[in-house]
């Protein structure tokens, strides 16, 4: 049974030798028996006759069969040289033609007249038109008197500089008549043929004087092509090689590098040292091999059709693999004679093995007739059984005192497995009982390996097959197991956790009805003994004083009884299980989870499993009620943490809120004495100043009047941020006049002067134009409050975005302090203000203007941005859509 314990596998030791004791061998011999052995070599024995027989059909069969297949075998190898060396003669010629069309075509073109001297696009347009007739060349060019390439063809496409081989080829060869040569491609890993016709002066091939060349290349691509379709007909490989043994085209080896060298090979070395045309067979590491040769005309270069032996004469050993097989069924056939034959001999020895059962049957030894037959083994066996009836009385009394040792045996056996089990079981409670106590706190991984190992004790504990641990659809347990299962389809809720023995987590809903679905309702213990018969669960009492029948139609008054009935369950047995128990996981009278074991054979629960399972499942409960208890002080430590930053949180809102009031006091403060002192002044001496002094004095007024309006108008707008009514109402027009009026007006203030612009005629922009001018005037009231010195400059600009509509950016620089990279990112929030701020005592500000800046531009669709590194002054822009953008 699987999952045995290694106890379980102890007492299995234990009984074997028992049952080697007591098992019943063959019966001992008297020793005048001995001489009746029948002897293979004794010409009247049955067995001699046979043997005589099949090899005597067999044997010439063979010798026959195998000098046929030798001679087939011969045939087929001579047949496929002849083959290989014909494709290879074949192959040569067509190499040679397909060179040959390319270098006429190269000539041709040389041949031109007058083609040296005309313009470099008429030569391009005779390459093109070469390279249209001829799509195999990879590369043309012509060449000038000094190397120097005039016109080229790259794959097709004109490229003057990429005809690289051709300038080699010319160093080579410019004084020669038409020259061929071999390199490697740039554009790929193959061989590339290089093809040149020396021009001569007066634009003529072959004319005196020296004009330039025509060089062409083609790769091997269609020989590649042919090569391979005739080495992959033959299941080798046929390649070419120069006349130096180096290959030039072998498809069927993609690995292997350009001008690989080959000449060590049997047949490459061959072809280069003959020459000519031939055939061969060859040793090839542990292989054999078949090749043809032949050389390429007007080339110098070879071509071999290479082959496995085993792979070209496939054909003939198939022959020779029938033949067998009908040597085969002739053999078969003189058995079945043999067979025959025998039978016809063994009508006697029926018989007498008739009376040999009817002995070892305990019948009486008279009762078994013995046959008279001529053969001298059955002669003699009959002679034999005289001494067996009177030992027949002997070996009764031995066969009565070894069945009563056996019995023996076997109960001292049955009483150490139990023990044995007893033991195991306790073993397995116990380390459950550690495992649960250890000090060590449970993670959902740990969680896991315990509950693991609680169901590997418990299959262990009780001999079972294997076992699941299933969770209840309650999250106080379920989020105690990593989620790495997932939820069936078609279903909402995530469903049970299944847990098996291995440590695979599935999520799978109950079978309704089921047992597992009966434990989790009740925290019943359940126990099926057969999963093909039905089964019925008694729980109770429900209630007093009813009645209820039995299954045997007896009435019985007193308590009700609640039962369950379940039916067979063929899909558990057809995965070898035929019975199961399940126990309940309870924790405080609520049932979390089941534990269920599987056996492989029928049949009730041992006494004690029950006992085992149940404690068992308590620790598996207990483990789940530590983990969530572990769980919650965690969380409780979470939420502790949480509410901690909570507060802290609302202690820095009530810090800004405080400094925000005394920095708003501060602020409506200032532009109010202003406008309070210059009112009195020109109350109490107004009379008896110049017009000038007093257009000076009002001016001041309105200025701090313009100042208190726009931190009004601030928080206005920041109280409306806040209650998310901010309006805006952007529409298409022009933001220039709006930009100029705006600065004209700061330049009224105190500081005003240091204003500078940079502004387009026009900058179309889809905005609101009262919020652009709001939004415009904080960036710039800002850079004077903040850059003490130096200029504040507006920029504005249109930033196109191809065809689609594009966007307008402002942006004020100062030559202030900078901001600080830390500070960058909250600069936009309410109530910041940068440490930088306090250094600067006169600039003082109320936190929220960047804020509703921000807020402003990005009700318009449109996005704010800072660039600032201390020291260096600041640079704030916002982005608009231009006029246009729906």
């Amino acid at each position: 049974m699987a999952g045995k314990t290694g106890a379980g596998q102890r007492a299995e030791s234990v009984a074997l030798p028992a049952r080697r004791i007591l098992a019943p061998g063959p019966r001992p011999r008297p020793r005048r028996l001995g001489a009746l052995r029948p002897s293979a070599l004794r010409p009247a024995s049955l067995r001699a006759r046979l043997t005589v027989a099949l090899v005597g059909v067999a044997l010439p069969l063979m010798m026959a069969v195998a000098l046929l297949a030798a001679r087939q075998l011969q045939t087929a190898r001579t047949q496929v040289l002849a083959q290989q060396q014909a494709l290879a003669v074949a192959l040569a010629q067509v190499v040679a033609d397909y060179v040959g069309l390319h270098r006429a075509a190269v000539g041709g073109l040389a041949a031109q007249s007058g083609l040296a001297e005309l313009a470099p696009d008429s030569q391009q347009a005779l390459l093109v038109a070469v390279g249209d007739a001829y799509p195999e060349f990879v590369a043309l060019g012509v060449l000038d008197a000094d190397g120097r390439p005039v016109a080229g063809l790259v794959q097709g496409r004109p490229d003057a500089g990429g005809v690289l081989p051709a300038r080699s080829l010319y160093e080579a060869h410019r004084d020669t008549e038409p020259a061929t040569m071999v390199t490697t491609s740039p554009y790929s890993r193959r061989a590339m043929i290089a093809l040149g016709v020396p021009l001569r002066a007066g634009g003529a091939a072959g004319a005196a004087g020296r004009g330039g060349m025509v060089a062409g290349g083609i790769e091997s691509a269609r020989l590649d092509a042919l090569l391979a379709r005739t080495g992959g007909g033959l299941g080798g490989a046929a390649y070419i090689v120069d006349e130096g043994g180096r290959v030039l085209s072998r498809p069927q080896m993609r690995n292997e590098a350009p001008f690989a060298d080959r000449s060590r090979d049997a047949p490459v070395a061959t072809l280069l040292a003959t020459g000519g045309t031939g055939a061969l067979r060859y040793r090839a590491g542990n292989d054999m091999r078949l090749a043809g040769y032949a050389h390429v005309p007007g080339l110098g270069w070879g071509v071999v059709v290479d082959a496995p032996e085993t792979t070209a004469l496939r054909p003939a050993r198939e022959a020779t693999a029938l033949s067998f097989e009908v040597l085969a069924l002739a053999t078969a056939a003189a058995a079945l004679i043999g067979v025959a034959l025998t039978r016809s001999l063994t009508g006697p020895l029926g018989a007498l093995v008739r009376a040999v059962e009817g002995i070892a049957a305990g019948r009486p030894a008279a009762a078994a007739p013995l046959p008279n037959s001529g053969i001298a083994e059955v002669a003699r066996l009959t002679a034999a059984f005289a001494d067996m009836r009177d030992r027949l009385t002997a070996q009764a009394a031995d066969r009565e005192r070894a069945e009563q040792a056996r019995a023996a045996l076997i109960r001292e056996h049955a009483a150490r497995e139990a023990a044995l089990e007893r033991s195991a079981r306790l073993r397995a409670l116990h380390e459950a009982a550690l495992t649960i106590a250890g000090p060590e706190p449970l993670d959902r991984e740990a969680l896991v390996a315990l509950l693991v190992t609680a169901t590997r004790n418990a299959v262990a504990g009780v001999s079972g097959l294997d076992g699941a641990l299933v969770l209840a659809e309650d999250p106080a347990w379920q989020t105690l197991v990593p989620d790495r299962a997932d939820a069936p389809e078609g279903t909402d809720a995530p469903g049970p956790i299944h847990l098996d023995r291995r440590g695979r987590i599935t999520r799978a809903p109950l079978r309704a009805g089921g047992a597992t679905a009966y434990v989790l309702a009740s925290g019943e213990f359940v126990s099926v003994p057969d999963t093909l018969q039905p089964f019925e669960a008694v729980r109770g009492p429900a209630g007093p004083t009813a009645t209820d029948v039995t299954p045997n139609g007896t009435a019985v008054t007193g308590e009700v009884l609640q039962r369950s009935r379940f039916g067979t369950q063929p899909q558990l047995a057809a995965r070898g299980v035929r019975a199961f128990a399940v126990a309940p996981l309870a924790i405080g009278g609520r049932v979390i989870g089941a534990l269920t074991v599987n056996f492989a054979a029928p049949g009730p629960l041992r006494e004690g499993d029950r006992e085992v399972l149940e404690l068992l499942a308590a620790h598996a409960a207990a483990a789940l009620e530590r983990a969530r208890l572990a769980t919650e002080r965690r969380t409780a430590q979470r939420d502790l943490a949480a509410r901690e930053a909570e507060a802290a949180a609302l202690r820095e809102l009530d810090r800004l809120k405080n400094e925000f009031l005394s920095t708003i006091s501060h602020e409506l403060r200032t532009p109010l004495t202003v406008v309070d002192g210059y009112a009195q002044l020109l109350a109490s001496r107004g009379r008896g100043l110049a017009p000038d002094a007093v257009e000076a004095q009002a001016r001041r007024i309105l200025s701090a009047s313009a100042q208190l309006t726009h931190l009004v108008q601030d928080l206005l707008d920041f109280a409306r941020l806040e209650h998310g009514d901010l309006a805006v109402h952007p529409r298409d027009g022009d933001l220039a006049p709006v930009l100029r009026e705006t600065l004209a007006d700061l330049r009224r203030r105190p500081g005003g002067e240091r204003l500078e612009a940079d502004l387009p005629d026009q900058l179309p922009a889809r905005a609101d134009p009262v919020r652009v001018a709001q939004v415009v005037a904080n960036l710039l009231d800002n850079a004077l409050k903040y850059a003490p010195e130096g200029p504040v400059r507006l920029h504005g600009r249109a930033i196109a975005n191809g065809a689609a509509p594009g966007t307008v950016r402002v942006e004020v620089v100062d030559q202030g302090p900078g901001v600080p990279a830390g500070e960058q990112a909250r600069i936009w929030e309410k109530f910041f203000r940068g440490a930088g701020v306090a250094e600067l005592h006169a600039a003082r500000g109320s936190g929220i203007g960047l804020a509703v800046v921000k807020a402003l531009v990005e009700a318009q669709d449109g996005r704010v941005g800072l660039e600032s590194a201390p020291g260096q002054g600041s640079r704030f822009w916002i982005e608009l859509p231009a006029a246009g953008t729906d």
